[in-house]
This record gives C-alpha cells, sequence and structure tokens, in this order.
C-alpha cells in the first residue's frame, strides 16, 4: 500500500476540522481524497467519524448558490438551468438567427459549439473585450447568440452553470447581503486541491471568499514528496501498448495484491473498448470465452473512470426503439426485429421461441420499413403463439398521443412533462422492462432512464411545449450526453483504475503507467475556439489557444506523472 505523503497528510488532518471545506476541478479528485482521508481515519484506529466535506467545484458552487437563494427568501431568485436545459435554450437562440446562412448549419451541433465557447468566454471573462475589439464572422455571430441567450435567461428568469460562479460573487460582494447569514453558510477554510490553472472566473470567487472572511488556501500536489523510479519503453503501435500495459498491471497485481495501480490513457473516450479488451485478456481471461453465470457477474479487479453514453445501453436502446415505434412512423425492420426479440419486452420468456420464429416469417414476408399498425396487421394472420405480444401492441397503438391532430395532420404539441409521462405509458404497454429480474447494472441503468425522462420533463422551463417526435429526439440527446458506469460491489477498492489525463491529476499510485506519449500526441496540440478571436484567447492565457499554452500545462502534467507513484 502506498504511504501517504507528507502534503496529503496536511490535507487529511485539516479535514478533520470543523467547517472546513476541499474541493476539487473533478469528481474523480474528490472521490480520492474522501477515500485517503476515510483511510487515514482507519489507520487511526477510529470505527466511526464525520463525513468529510469534499465536492467538486461546480457542485461546491451550486450548493452555495441554492443555499444563499433561501437565505434571501427571495422568490424571484432565479432558477438554475441544468445542462440539457442550456442546450436546449442555445439551440432555439441558433435556430432563430436571421443570418441568410443558418440554413446552412447543423443546429444542434452548432448550439453545442456555442455552448461551449459560452461557457469558456464565461469562465476566462472574454466577453467584455469582444464588445469592443474587431471581430471576425464568427465571433460576431456568436456575440449576437450570446446577447439573445442572455436576454432570454432575463425574460424566463433563470441562469445557467456557466454564469453561476459570477453571479455568487456578485451576491456575496454586495454589501447589503445578510452578512451574519453568509458567514453561517459559507465554511472557515477552504482547500482548493489540483487546480492547476485557476480560472479568473475561478479567481474573482475565491477573493470574495476571502473578503468574506473564508481562509482561502490553494494547495500543493499531494504528490509533492514521492520519491519515484521512471522508465520509458517503446512500442510498435497503441494495440501493443496497451496489451504490454494489461500484463505489466496484472504482474504487478500478482507481486502485491493490494496495490494501488493506475493506467493513464490520453484518449480513453476513443480508446476504451481496446483498453476493455486488453484488460480482460489479461486480467480475467475466462470472461471473454463464457457467458455470464446465472448467478451473477464476475466484477474484474479494474475499472475505465470513463463511462459510456446511456443510450448505449441495450435496455435504454430498446425503450427508445419502442417509444419510436409506437408514435406511428415506419422504421426499418431490422430495428423492429431486435425489438420483438428484446428481453424487455413483456412476455419474452415465455414467448421466446415463439417470437423467434415469428421474426424469420416476417423476414420474408414484410417490407424493408414497417410501423406498428403495418405489423399489427401482419401478426393478425401470423400470430403464431405471440397472444400477449399481440396484447402488448394493442395496448401501445390505443396510447398514441394527440389522435387529432392540427391543421396538417401531425400530433399536436404536449408539454414536456406530458410527453415524459407518454413514454411512460407507453413503456409499461410494452412491459417493459420484461418479466426477468434485473441484475444490478440493468437495474441502475432503468434507473438513469428514469432520471433521462425526469430531465424531459424540466426542459418544460425553456420549451414550453413541443410535439411527441421532437421530445423523442430530446430524450435521445439525453442519453447521448449522459456518461453512466454502473457501480460494481467492488467499489473504490478496484486495484487498477484506468484514467484520462486530467483525471490522473493530483493523485498518488503506488505504480503509474502513461501510455500514448507518441511525439505526434504528446505534448497535445492547440486548439482555440473558433467562436472566439484565437488573439484573445491567447493573450488570456487559456492553455487550448496556444502552442505555448499547451506545452507550458503538459509539462506541468508530466511533472505530477513523475512523482505520482514510487514506480
Amino acid at each position: 500500500m502506498m504511504v501517504a505523503s507528507a502534503a496529503l497528510a496536511a490535507v487529511c488532518s485539516a479535514l478533520a476540522a470543523e467547517r472546513v471545506t476541499l474541493v476539487t476541478p473533478n469528481r474523480r479528485l474528490a472521490v480520492w481524497y474522501t477515500s485517503q482521508f476515510n483511510q487515514t481515519q482507519i489507520d487511526a484506529g477510529r470505527a466511526v467519524w464525520p463525513t468529510p466535506d469534499i465536492l467538486p467545484w461546480d457542485t461546491y458552487v451550486e450548493r452555495t448558490w441554492q443555499k444563499l437563494s433561501l437565505l434571501s427568501g427571495n422568490a424571484a431568485s432565479p432558477a438554475l438551468l441544468d445542462n440539457h436545459q442550456s442546450r436546449l435554450l442555445w439551440e432555439a437562440v441558433v435556430r432563430s438567427t436571421d443570418d441568410a446562412a443558418s440554413s446552412l448549419l447543423n443546429v444542434r451541433e452548432t448550439a453545442k459549439q456555442a455552448l461551449s465557447a459560452w461557457t469558456l468566454a464565461r469562465a476566462w471573462h472574454l466577453l467584455p473585450a469582444m464588445h469592443t475589439m474587431p471581430l471576425h464572422d464568427d465571433a460576431q455571430m456568436f456575440l449576437g447568440w450570446s446577447n439573445r441567450f442572455q436576454e432570454q435567461c432575463r425574460l424566463r428568469n433563470v441562469i445557467d452553470r456557466a454564469t453561476m460562479p459570477d453571479a455568487l460573487a456578485g451576491l456575496l460582494g454586495a454589501a447589503s447581503t445578510n452578512v451574519r447569514g453568509i458567514l453561517d453558510l459559507l465554511p472557515e477554510r477552504l482547500l482548493a486541491a489540483g487546480f492547476d490553472i485557476v480560472e479568473p472566473q475561478q479567481q474573482r470567487l475565491f477573493d470574495v471568499l476571502r473578503e468574506r472572511g473564508v481562509a482561502v488556501d490553494l494547495l500543493p500536489a499531494a504528490n509533492d514528496a514521492i520519491d519515484s523510479r521512471c522508465c520509458r519503453i517503446e512500442f510498435a503501435n497503441e494495440t501493443d501498448e496497451l496489451r504490454a500495459a494489461a500484463a505489466w498491471a496484472r504482474q504487478r497485481l500478482e507481486c502485491e495484491p493490494k496495490a494501488n495501480i493506475a493506467i493513464v490513457v490520453p484518449d480513453l473516450k476513443q480508446k476504451r473498448g481496446l483498453v476493455m479488451r486488453e484488460l480482460t485478456d489479461s486480467l480475467v481471461p475466462a470472461a471473454r470465452a463464457t457467458a455470464p453465470s446465472a448467478t451473477g457477474k464476475v466484477h474484474p479487479p479494474f475499472n475505465v473512470s470513463l463511462g459510456v453514453p446511456l443510450g448505449d445501453y441495450a435496455l435504454v436502446r430498446d425503450a427508445l426503439a419502442a417509444i419510436e415505434f409506437s408514435l406511428g412512423r415506419a422504421m426499418p425492420y431490422l430495428q423492429v426485429s431486435a425489438l420483438l426479440r428484446s428481453p424487455f419486452l413483456g412476455g419474452e420468456e415465455s414467448e421466446m421461441a415463439a417470437r423467434a420464429r415469428l421474426d424469420a416469417v416476417l423476414r420474408e414476408s414484410v417490407a424493408d420499413e414497417v410501423s406498428l399498425s403495418s405489423l399489427r396487421a401482419h401478426l393478425r394472420e401470423k400470430q403464431a403463439g405471440c397472444d400477449r405480444l399481440v396484447t402488448l401492441l394493442d395496448d401501445v397503438i390505443a396510447l398514441r398521443p394527440g389522435q387529432a391532430g392540427d391543421s396538417s395532420g401531425r400530433p399536436v404539441p404536449l408539454t414536456p412533462p406530458a410527453c415524459s409521462q407518454h413514454f411512460g405509458r407507453v413503456l409499461a404497454a410494452f412491459g417493459f422492462p420484461g418479466d426477468q429480474a434485473l441484475d444490478s447494472t440493468d437495474y441502475q441503468v432503468l434507473a438513469k432512464l428514469r432520471d433521462a425522462m425526469t430531465s424531459l420533463s424540466s426542459l418544460q422551463a425553456v420549451q414550453p411545449r413541443m410535439r411527441p417526435p421532437a421530445a423523442l429526439a430530446q430524450l435521445r440527446s439525453i442519453a447521448g450526453e449522459t456518461l453512466f458506469q454502473p457501480e460494481t460491489t467492488a467499489g473504490a477498492g478496484t486495484p487498477i483504475q484506468v484514467l484520462g489525463i486530467l483525471e490522473s491529476a493530483g493523485q498518488q499510485f503506488d505504480a503509474l503507467w502513461v501510455s500514448g506519449l507518441a511525439e505526434d500526441k504528446w505534448p497535445l496540440t492547440a486548439r482555440p475556439n473558433p467562436f472566439i478571436p484565437a488573439a484573445l484567447q491567447r493573450g488570456a492565457g487559456i492553455p487550448d489557444a496556444s502552442a505555448l499554452a499547451s506545452l507550458e500545462l503538459d509539462r506541468k502534467i508530466t511533472r505530477g506523472w513523475l512523482c505520482s507513484a514510487t514506480e
């Protein structure tokens, strides 16, 4: 087991005091500090201890904002938009532009890029300068969108997460604020760990907190005192490298079963499948050769930090397909076929063989695309022992929303909560999530799907009504943007952690392997945001804006790796 550095020991000691809060740039580092604090309490022989106040920066800002809103007792305080609501409002702003070129835009992707630029501009306080300098066409368009977005937020009395830190700093710094109440809700000491770069927006809030009597400390890296041995190995390609990393992790784990091992993969999102395959082959080789046992799944000794989109899980994919099928539009039969054989459809266990035979028959007789009503007509002729399936389809057909339609014959718009409720009734009519007992993973995925449908309902704050197909498109977007990784019984004790670049910063390990450091990939190339003048980004010192700034940040990250583990 690794030995805590003096810096980490000091942090854990400080957290044991009352009214001390630790904030981190990301959730992964917050979880790591929590586990380290808990371990120090166990090592000290304690059986119980107060839960330390450790949380990511965004969560801390939101919590403080909510507390301050309650303290003020002002019913007119702006409501907070979540990420999905902000994206939808940006889509509406982009779609409403008067520019003649707007018809050429991919509205959804453009809105995502504009939202990213807005977040960057707020974090680095770039908007005032953009109002006073010459701008290229894209920047001028973005500035116009930004003005419209702020106007829409004022009209709806809402605030987004990118604006909230500045708004919080303004409220805390206001002379008329209830000082005693603020001191009660603020910590006496705020520790900030892992902030290699402090954005101007963060710095302003730190300064205001200091003015209000909070002792704000920016902590050095917790791994500052670790003496490590380092080696460099070359490989012909990425697959060989990851295979070697997996073999190394297994050997290291066999030598020390309680070791804390990390593998850093810079482009983890793109390589997640390859990483999972190589680690599985090396650490649990039988897992890919045999089917999971009926009694449960074997949890491997590794954890990949990056989840996958919620929409990629079979349960969610089939649920979205069922909702789409219920809207009456023709779907490719290959998708309908997969839905008919879904284990999450009611009656699948008792009619599995009959539905497989029915599917084989329908493949020979139906068109390339099939609607719900046409499939029901086919089943009248070829029911083939699928009585429960026929009943399900009849129940779904009876639930179609907006039967009367408008003058164009399209379903009438509904409120987002009404759309969400209707989609829930459709899934219930289809018998979701099936008759079989769900395992832990599917149970968690089902809970996240329900959260996604709740998020769909919350879109009413920015779009009061939408047609069911548009609501389904939004639900798909929410599922696609929600990265999810089920919790396992292995929990935080999983010995091998696979991390991205930023997730690895600030932590300690017994052994660390950093992959993917080819000369054309490290240091990272500069990627300035296209909606903000590059010169303005470089002048502000944004790391992604210039090769020099990116190089300096990557050097700092490299130095952190070199002293974050003994090997």
